[in-house]
């Protein structure tokens, strides 16, 4: 990787920050879930209230878009970062005052992920205010994969917190973390020449939650108008149903039930899948002006998928750990021509809205995929899922592939 990549002042500062708050975020699932098993010893309510992360972004995710596109983004982030670190300190508070329960750390959780649900198009559609468009694409895969690199170091931390802190204080860190993203966000600047101004479209007579449905319907039709974005948001809808259920529950029950591993071993398939991820920054990189974002993404789709297919045969750790290594390394070549299309493609005073969409085709269809998938796997192996479903998504890639509107989108 060039050090081009944080030639960029900006997109380092914001690269930074997200990498420091997620690598809390993965303070904040170990501590949540460790603490949740600790205080009810049920794996019901802990799997209901982990799931509680995913239930804001599919439910205020349009209302997230629209705010995005209405109010400075920035300080927009600023304020998600301040408010979740609030959220998180009051967790802790609250444990030594003998007052913490299942209930409230099930509505704690909720809330960070709704401040996250509000953050998230706010960060995607802020990239093109603060580098050059030639910038767009490294930038993207950059800012894409910094959660990859905060689960390898938020679990290291955690490791090391745990030890000399307990699980209870690890909630501290990662409020600390939100006030540094915060600091770092605060110090982003955005030139004249990219600054946005939110543009006002006439919703005459309307106001507060019509205008509101009014401009969600606006993101929604614009969507529905570019062919570009209609594809690629049901590309991306059809390809996270495919694979993402393996991708997530699937590989702790290859490493317990093919491999015969512990927990630790899976933690390292994990840890494969962030550093393929990593490297595969500099393939992004290449590719950028060479071939266009459209089949970018459909040949990751197609790579992404057949790497899976090898676990088919593969019964050995080492096996594994090359093969999820390698099938990551396209990872990037997705999720960044994705964000880089987005921010071609849609008018800056709407961007918050499609970002927003498609961050509910991603997070509805993993969970729904998750769900399918584990239902599979109670009569099917793991390892002929892993082959069908990478099978699956390289056809879902040659079918991008295939759009030629798709196939030419740069």
């Amino acid at each position: 990787m060039r050090l081009s990549f944080f030639v960029n002042r900006n997109i380092g500062l914001l690269w930074f920050g997200q990498v420091v708050s997620q690598a809390g975020d993965s303070l904040y699932q170990i501590a949540l879930i460790w603490l949740l098993l600790e205080m009810t010893g049920s794996a019901t309510v802990t799997g209901l209230v982990t799931m509680s992360s995913f239930l804001p972004t599919l439910l205020f995710g349009l209302w997230a878009g629209v705010l995005a596109d209405r109010i400075d983004r920035k300080r927009l982030m600023m304020s998600s970062d301040f408010v979740r670190a609030l959220l998180v300190l009051i967790l802790p508070i609250l444990y030594y005052l003998g007052r913490l329960n299942s209930l409230i750390l099930g509505l704690i959780t909720f809330l960070i992920a709704t401040c996250s649900a509000f953050f998230n198009p706010a960060r995607d559609a802020i990239i093109p205010q603060i580098v050059p468009k030639n910038e767009l694409t490294r930038a993207n895969a950059l800012i894409q994969t910094s959660w990859q690199l905060a689960v390898l170091l938020g679990p290291l931390l955690a490791s090391f917190l745990l030890k000399t802190l307990g699980v209870v204080n690890l909630f501290f860190a990662d409020s600390i973390s939100f006030l540094v993203s915060l600091v770092f966000i605060y110090s982003l600047k955005i030139s004249s020449a990219n600054s946005h101004v939110p543009v006002e479209t006439p919703h005459s007579g309307e106001s507060g939650f019509s205008k509101a449905w009014s401009l969600i319907l606006e993101g929604v039709n614009h969507a529905v108008k570019n062919n570009v974005i209609l594809l690629l948001l049901i590309i991306t809808a059809l390809d996270n149903l495919i694979l993402m259920g393996a991708a997530m529950i699937g590989t702790p029950i290859f490493v317990k039930t093919i491999l015969g591993k512990s927990a630790s071993v899976y933690a390292l398939i994990e840890a494969c899948y962030a550093s393929g991820m990593v490297l595969g920054i500099p393939l992004v990189h290449f590719l950028e002006n060479r071939i266009t974002k459209g089949k970018m993404i459909a040949w990751g789709m197609i790579l992404d998928g057949l790497t899976f297919i090898p676990l088919l045969w593969i019964t050995t750790t080492v096996g594994a750990i090359i093969t999820i290594l390698f099938h990551a390394i396209f990872i990037p070549m997705i999720t960044a021509g994705r964000a880089t299309l987005i921010q071609h493609y849609v008018p800056q005073n709407l961007q918050g809205r499609i970002f927003s969409l498609n961050s509910m085709a991603v997070v509805g269809c993993t969970a729904l995929s998750v769900s399918i998938t584990g239902i599979i796997a109670d009569h099917v192996a793991i390892n002929y899922i892993f082959a069908g479903i990478g099978f699956g998504a390289a056809l879902c890639g040659a079918l991008a592939l295939s759009l030629r509107t798709f196939r030419e989108a740069d």
